[in-house]
């Protein structure tokens, strides 16, 4: 959780670095859909978003949204999360 604490630092542009090689490593090791693969997706539209990448942010919450709803169901509180993440995204583009 480094590249959270770099991103309430404000260390943005590190925090991003970070989150995209723990994605890859994530992905690489557990494949682009196990939960933890999934938790790092949607941290890295986070990081994006504080960044204001609005739109790769946007695609980022879209992919953890759809994997997260054919993975966990769409009543999950993280699946639910997605949702909320890319409404933000949306109103802010």
């Amino acid at each position: 959780h480094l590249a959270g604490l770099l991103r309430s630092m404000g260390r943005l542009t590190e925090a991003e670095s970070m989150q995209s090689e723990a994605l890859d490593g994530l992905e690489s090791a557990l494949g682009p859909k196990h939960p933890a693969a999934l938790a790092a997706l949607h941290n890295s539209a986070m990081v994006l978003h504080a960044l204001g990448r609005l739109r790769e942010a946007e695609a980022l919450h879209r992919r953890a949204l759809e994997d997260r709803e054919e993975v966990l169901g769409a009543e999950h509180p993280h699946t639910l999360t997605s949702l909320h993440s890319l409404a933000r995204i949306l109103r802010a583009i």
